[in-house]
């Protein structure tokens, strides 16, 4: 089950609960809060593992940056160039 399943689901189960508990039906409303907060539990699970993940991936981009080389080297400054004019 994806989060965004576990939430609509948590929503639902939510509407429910409000509309039980306000018709009368108090048990099918604990249960249903019951069940929203279990779904809620697990998006919050898999949103911990998630960001826990992305973390580590981030700690890893940085410690592996490439290296960069400067733009010119040695002996680069006698190159030629043409300008735009000497093109034709």
């Amino acid at each position: 089950m994806s989060k965004s399943q576990c939430l609509a689901l948590a929503a639902v189960c939510g509407g429910i609960t409000i509309f039980c508990i306000l018709v009368g039906w108090s048990f099918i409303g604990v249960l249903a809060m019951i069940a929203a907060t279990i779904f809620c539990l697990v998006w919050f699970a898999k949103y911990g593992r998630d960001q826990g993940i992305a973390r580590k991936h981030q700690a890893e981009a940085i410690d592996h940056e490439p290296k960069q080389f400067p733009r010119t080297s040695p002996g680069s400054g006698r190159l030629y160039i043409p300008s735009s004019s000497d093109q034709y």
